[in-house]
């Protein structure tokens, strides 16, 4: 729509500076067809360079777009440069053509411009034949600010959440994922001892500072929810207990995520080689339930909902809230459960964890860390090898790759303002060369001249940014999904984006200004 705009302004100005051409043309014969033809045919030329222009820009700027775009963004593998693009691309620039070639054309070669012909030189020009160049210049700086304040929305929430604490540190972790098959170890113990093993070997790699693993691990988005009964607040008869995310996690754990103690102790060796009762409960379960107080949670109970076979369980420690689902949501109200239950080989056992590495370097130790997975076993596969760092960017991805895209598009509609509004002033600039000059030689300052150039693209602008401004009170909330800790109508983002486009406006108005206020008198008298 903006570039739309600028391209009608242009041919407006560049049609409009050549009303005396065209009158000359008409009386000398030339029909009205002849020059629709004329016309038609620099508008095409020209469209023909800006067409290629743009499709060697996509053809180069789309790919490296792509790459940059989450993984699981859909029909991302649908997007590229084909014949529907380059048809599409040759339809827009026939309608550019049409549409705005033909528009100055019928506007400037009606018969009554016959009448230009007796004006004795540039003189000004009327009210009404500025009046649809204002307003396209209106509405360019008012679609620009609109792409300003979504993109200034989404950079302050990405600032927001990259200055969040997760509840862990992800910088030197790896993670990778191994499922064990029912067969081979069926019993929860023999799960827990293939697991205690490969830790110890984990272990003793070099750089390594620290291995623990558990069923899911923040941000991979696998802790589930359950109902759970909590003994001191039993649920009213008729009413759903609490549903409370839950994971199972072996020894070492927290220490290597760095998630801090808040109260007594952690999981230990001795509760997955016996079987436990004891788990686990995040900061945020006990601000639920008990408030601050975490010391006096420990020996509290709860219980999966129905369970009548492992009974309750007594809450050990507490440790610092996650943000497990996603840096955007709210800390988790997490039960961290041992991989062995009380009852040993009839209770739940865990044949799938994921195991976090700490240390330096450890995004190299990949082939390591398999060849002792396989000295163990090697018929099991690792999957989803990462570092925890990679899984925080892809949280962020989706959130800056609309950013990205969003923030280009409204650096190119600042662009295409600015220069909107500097042909704009250019040509009234030149159309007003006169009067300028007849001004400067009456003793008129030139900082008044310059002034009166600026106040008038001000102006305009001024218009357009309140025009604006209505349009993004609305078309901002679309983007609340994707905010965080910013408001749709966050006043410092308004502020600043119409501070910056007004900047920009001054900008393109003072260089036609300037040029304004350099006017000879003397050669501007000898215009006719």
């Amino acid at each position: 729509m903006i570039a739309c705009a600028n391209v009608a302004n242009l041919f407006l100005v560049r049609a409009e500076a050549r009303q005396r051409e065209i009158a000359v043309r008409s009386a000398l014969g030339a029909s009205r067809s002849a020059l629709v033809r004329h016309f038609l045919a620099e508008g095409a030329v020209l469209a023909v360079l800006g067409g290629l222009a743009g499709l060697t820009l996509a053809w180069v700027g789309v790919p490296v777009l792509l790459s940059l775009a989450p993984d699981n963004l859909p029909r991302m593998d649908g997007v590229g440069m084909d014949a529907g693009v380059l048809g599409f691309t040759t339809g827009i620039t026939g309608l550019a053509v049409l549409l705005f070639g033909l528009m100055p054309v019928f506007r400037y070669t009606s018969p009554r411009l016959l009448a230009t012909l007796k004006q004795g030189g540039r003189g000004t020009a009327g009210a009404d034949r500025h009046a649809l160049r204002n307003l396209l210049v209106i509405a360019q700086t008012g679609m620009a600010l609109v792409l300003l304040v979504g993109s200034g929305l989404l950079v302050r929430s990405f600032w927001e959440i990259r200055s969040i604490d997760p509840g862990f540190v992800a910088e030197d972790v790896l993670t990778f994922r191994l499922i064990l098959p029912g067969g081979k170890y069926d019993t929860p113990f023999a799960q827990a001892g293939f697991h205690a093993r490969l830790m110890e070997r984990l272990a003793a790699l070099p750089g390594v500072e620290s291995v623990g693993s558990a069923r899911d691990i923040p941000l991979q988005g696998g802790a589930s929810g359950t109902a759970f009964d909590v003994e001191e607040f039993p649920s009213e008869a008729g009413t759903l207990p609490p549903i409370l995310w839950n994971t199972f996690t072996a020894a070492g754990f927290f220490e290597t995520m760095k998630i801090p103690l808040m109260a007594r102790r952690t999981f230990e060796s001795r509760d997955h080689e016996e079987g436990s009762d004891a788990i686990v409960v995040s900061q945020a379960l006990v601000e639920r339930f008990w408030g601050d107080g975490n010391a006096d949670v420990i020996g509290k109970r709860i219980r999966f909902t129905g369970d009548t076979l492992n009974g309750w369980l007594t809450i050990a420690g507490v440790v610092g809230s996650v943000r497990d689902r996603g840096l955007r949501e709210d800390p988790s109200e997490m039960i961290y459960l041992p991989i062995v239950g009380p009852q040993g080989n009839d209770g739940w056992g865990a044949s799938s964890l994921s195991y976090t590495i700490r240390g330096r370097g450890v995004e190299s130790l990949g082939p390591l860390v398999r060849a002792q997975v396989w000295e163990l076993d090697s018929d099991l596969p690792l999957t989803t090898m990462t570092t925890m760092e990679e899984l925080v960017s892809n949280d962020l991805v989706r959130l800056s790759f609309t950013m990205l895209t969003l923030a280009i598009s409204a650096g190119i509609a600042l662009i295409l303002g600015a220069v909107g509004l500097y042909g704009v002033l250019s040509y009234v600039v030149s159309q007003r060369t006169q009067e300028i000059g007849v001004r400067i030689a009456l003793g008129a300052p030139v900082g008044s001249i310059r002034k009166m150039v600026v106040m008038q693209g001000v102006r305009l602008a001024a218009i357009g940014l309140g025009l604006g401004l209505l349009a993004s009170v609305g078309l901002t909330r679309v983007l609340q999904g994707l905010l965080y800790g910013t408001e749709a109508l966050d006043p410092l983002t308004f502020g600043g984006t119409s501070a910056l486009l007004m900047a920009v406006v001054f900008l393109a108005s003072y260089l036609p200004a300037r040029r304004a206020s350099n006017v000879d008198p003397v050669q501007s008298m000898k215009t006719v």
